[in-house]
C-alpha cells in the first residue's frame, strides 16, 4: 500500500464517522427536546385537573319519614385552576345507590373544598363503605374511591 490512496481513503472514513455520529447527537438531541415538552405538558394538564376527596367520611343524614338519604361529601381541588364537575356517582358493594348528574356545572373552585350532596330514595347506613366516581367531562378524577359513612 504505497501512495497517497490510503491516506485519502482513511481520511474519507473518519468523515464519515464524525458526519453520522454528529447526525446522531443532533437527531438525539431534537427528539430528546420534543419528548420533554410533551411530557411537561401533559404533567401542567394532569396538575390542572388534580382533584382529592378530603377527608374520608362520607356524612349521611335521613331527610324524611321516607328514609330518603343525603350523602354529603367533601371534595376538594387541589389543582391550580378551577374545574367543572359533571357527575357524582355513589355506589354500595351491589348497586348504584345515587347519581348526582344535576352536580353537572358544580364549579370547583381551585385549593378550595367544596361540599357536594347527593339524595337518593334509600337511607344512609352508617359504617357501610361506599364507592365514590366523579368525572370531568369524560374524563373519571375519581373512580370507585372507598369512603366510610357516618352520620
Amino acid at each position: 500500500m504505497k501512495g497517497i490512496t490510503p491516506v485519502i481513503t482513511t481520511v474519507l472514513l473518519l468523515l464519515m464517522a464524525v458526519a453520522a455520529v454528529g447526525g446522531a447527537w443532533v437527531w438525539y438531541q431534537r427528539m430528546q427536546t420534543s419528548a420533554m415538552a410533551g411530557g411537561t405538558g401533559q404533567v401542567d394538564n394532569l396538575k390542572k385537573t388534580a382533584v382529592s376527596i378530603s377527608p374520608d367520611i362520607l356524612e349521611c343524614s335521613v331527610v324524611s319519614d321516607a328514609n330518603i338519604g343525603k350523602y354529603n361529601l367533601t371534595l376538594g381541588n387541589v389543582g391550580s385552576e378551577s374545574v367543572t364537575l359533571t357527575e357524582i356517582v355513589l355506589k354500595d358493594a351491589s348497586s348504584t345507590v345515587g347519581t348526582e348528574s344535576t352536580a353537572a356545572n358544580l364549579a370547583f373552585p381551585a385549593n378550595q373544598l367544596t361540599m357536594v350532596s347527593i339524595t337518593n330514595s334509600t337511607a344512609c347506613i352508617t359504617g357501610t363503605t361506599y364507592y365514590i366516581s366523579a368525572r370531568i367531562g369524560a374524563q373519571y378524577i375519581i373512580r370507585n374511591y372507598p369512603i366510610t359513612s357516618e352520620t
